[in-house]
């Protein structure tokens, strides 16, 4: 007989340790400043700050910010659509 609880303790254990690395993540900062723009985002892909000539756009993080969202929403699908057709 299959035991559908068998593998919980690993899924459970699983999403901690994906938790914890989002938390690591945040709080690494991943930068460039070529041609005049700065760049800073965290290495779970938030733009934390833009400057443009030494002047920050806020505005342009949170566009940046937006679209990345978007993205990975559209990837996540794009995931679930596969993993259905494999199913299948």
């Amino acid at each position: 007989m299959i035991n559908p609880l068998k593998n919980a303790g690993f899924f459970q254990k699983l999403i901690q340790q994906s938790q914890q690395l989002d938390k690591q993540l945040e709080n690494e900062e991943v930068s460039i400043n070529e041609n005049g723009v700065e760049i800073v985002m965290t290495a779970n892909q938030k733009v934390k700050m833009v400057k443009v000539d030494g002047i920050e756009e806020p505005r342009l993080a949170e566009v940046f910010n937006k679209i990345l969202q978007e993205t990975k929403m559209v990837a996540a699908q794009r995931y679930m659509q596969l993993a259905q057709s494999q199913g299948e």
